[in-house]
């Protein structure tokens, strides 16, 4: 399965159907900051820095891999 690179942006991955269209990383992360009022500064920006858009790419490559696994049903074809 090829990995899903948000280096560069989301665009692509919501061309594809793998983000949906209308999803804002720039909210997601003033949530993470709202849900984390509590926190310290530090530990606040840890979440954001290591659960970022990085989490974002995997759960694509997931959805990613679902739809070739469930492609790959019709072939009668084990998944390794």
């Amino acid at each position: 399965v090829d990995c899903i690179d948000l280096s560069l942006g989301l665009d692509q991955a919501k061309k594809d159907g793998l983000v949906p269209s209308d999803w804002n990383f720039t909210a997601a992360k003033e949530t993470m900051v709202r849900l984390l009022h509590k926190s310290s500064a530090a530990a606040a920006q840890r979440y954001l820095d290591n659960y970022g858009i990085g989490t974002v790419g995997c759960a694509a490559a997931h959805l990613r891999a679902m739809w070739q696994a469930a492609s790959a049903w019709h072939s009668k074809k084990p998944l390794v």
